[in-house]
């Protein structure tokens, strides 16, 4: 008797320690925030992973710009603590125009990293729940926050304004001045969708921005 009055303690035992180690493992997930090393290495490894990738892309010129589609390749994705997606977005002819590397770390919120390059621009994005830092070509530009990229000596270098419904497309803003339309997917139904229902003629420093916000937008849509 007394033996297995011994063995039920030593079950109650290993279950408390159990459900506790359990419990605290539950904890550390859900308030897990990566720390700027963390964020730096993981950015290391995300262009290694697509450096193979980049020679093969096409000169990026306005031309290809305007005929940017929603079409990927060699797009994939992985779920688990750590959701991954990667692939090449193309032209309305297939031809590859941008990488992309995203990352999404475990936890509560919203944490990720994503690295994407054209020909001639690499961008980097570190995004916390409803803010996210912009790089372009290694050089941090921004805050993008509520839609707005803001500089920082506090101008505004950005707007993205999204539809107020599900049929409108979403406006790319630069400088106070509209230069480009983004597509709403949902709206699409042909076999080669455009990116972009318009594009205007902008200088390369708003260029630089704008595909910043552009490529930013058409990968969260995409990993949503």
């Amino acid at each position: 008797m007394r033996i297995i009055i011994v063995l039920i303690f030593i079950l109650f035992c290993i279950a408390i320690l159990a459900v506790s180690l359990f419990y605290l493992i539950f904890k550390l997930l859900v308030s897990f925030k990566p720390s700027s090393k963390s964020f730096s290495e993981d950015l290391d490894k995300l262009k290694k992973e697509i450096a193979l990738w980049s020679s093969n892309l096409v000169p990026w010129n306005e031309e290809e710009m305007e005929l940017l589609s929603l079409n990927q390749e060699k797009k994939s994705t992985k779920k688990g603590l750590n959701r991954k997606a990667k692939g090449i977005f193309t032209t309305i002819f297939h031809e590859p125009l941008f990488a992309y590397n995203y990352k999404k770390y475990m936890g509560k919120g919203n944490q990720a990293i994503l690295y994407a390059k054209t020909s001639h621009r690499t961008f980097s994005y570190l995004l916390n729940n409803d803010e996210t830092l912009v790089f372009i070509d290694d050089k941090k530009v921004g805050l993008l926050k509520d839609g707005n990229l803001v500089g920082y000596e506090n101008q505004t270098l950005a707007k993205v304004n999204s539809g107020e419904t599900d049929t409108l497309n979403t406006s790319i803003v630069i400088n106070d001045r509209e230069v480009a339309g983004l597509v709403n997917p949902s709206n699409i139904d042909k076999v080669n969708p455009r990116a972009f229902s318009f594009v205007e003629k902008m200088d390369t420093k708003e260029e630089a921005v704008f595909l910043s916000m552009a490529i930013l937008e058409l990968v969260k849509r995409d990993v949503a």
